[in-house]
């Protein structure tokens, strides 16, 4: 079908994909890996980094970025520093969202 739309008409493709594109919105992942969970981490260093990238990925992309996240990394670095972001958070564990709120008034 694309092959078709290509060899047809090349530029039409070419707006399709550039459409495409523009509704796609950034995604930030925030998570541990490897053994950094057990290691001191900077907090407030990982906060800036963060908020810049955001910032930066908002201006060029014209669309505020949607952080995924893990409980340990939200915990750790998200909640209380943005808010004004969607979250979406890993769950392999498949618990509900009532289980999710109940933990963050817990912690």
């Amino acid at each position: 079908m694309i092959r078709k739309l290509m060899t047809r008409n090349p530029k039409r493709i070419t707006v399709v994909l550039c459409l495409v594109l523009l509704l796609l919105i950034p995604v930030v992942d925030v998570e541990y890996y490897g053994k950094k969970k057990k290691q001191k981490l900077d907090t407030d260093k990982i906060k800036q980094e963060l908020s810049t990238l955001l910032c930066t990925l908002e201006s060029k992309y014209g669309k505020r970025p949607v952080i995924y996240t893990t409980y340990p990394a939200y915990h750790d670095f998200i909640r209380g520093s943005f808010d004004g972001y969607d979250l979406w958070i890993r769950n392999v564990y498949a618990g509900s969202m009532e289980d999710f709120l109940s933990y963050n008034r817990l912690k």
